[in-house]
């Protein structure tokens, strides 16, 4: 957890204190939707991070996640819930590129901890978190700008297999 927090630091400019903050918040929030299996080895994997998790779950939000969810319950579960998320992060003071050097960090630790497969799987839990930043900017995958390459290409072949092909004739 150290680590990481070091690594989310120098790639955000966040101080300790946040850093470890939204890392428990990132982490609350995957094993919110996903309690078993790569979220779980990864968090256990992770001196501190239960307890990053727990002091998440402790620390209240002054209402942003009721309002987040009253304003997005329209959107469907998943992307409301990922809203709640950069609320709370928002909440903390990080802003969409902090946000995304937070969630890479977090990306790449996982890498080591489950590998690439593993990690991608909990990417995948972040869609709507990707597709918020892509629409801003523009890229294909603005999410993964700072992950590994093995993680990259996982991310690839994730993408490959969501999009349809065209068969025959135009």
């Amino acid at each position: 957890m150290e680590l990481l927090t070091t690594n989310v630091m120098d790639a955000t400019g966040l101080d300790p204190a946040i850093a470890k903050a939204a890392i428990g918040q990132v982490l609350l929030f995957l094993r919110s939707e996903a309690p078993h299996g790569h979220v779980a080895e990864l968090i256990d994997k992770m001196p501190g991070a239960h307890e990053a998790v727990e002091a998440a779950a402790a620390h209240g939000d002054g209402g942003v996640t009721v309002a987040i969810e009253g304003m997005t319950s329209f959107m469907g579960r998943g992307r409301a819930d990922t809203n709640i998320l950069a609320g709370r992060l928002m909440n903390l003071g990080l802003d969409e590129t902090q946000i995304k050097g937070l969630v890479n960090q977090i990306l790449a630790r996982a890498e080591g901890a489950v590998g690439a497969e593993g990690a991608a799987k909990i990417r995948a839990i972040l869609p709507a978190l990707d597709e918020r930043f892509d629409q801003k900017d523009g890229s294909a995958h603005a999410g993964a700008s700072g992950a590994t390459p093995k993680l990259k290409a996982t991310l690839a072949r994730r993408d490959a297999a969501k999009s349809p092909r065209h068969v025959g004739p135009a």
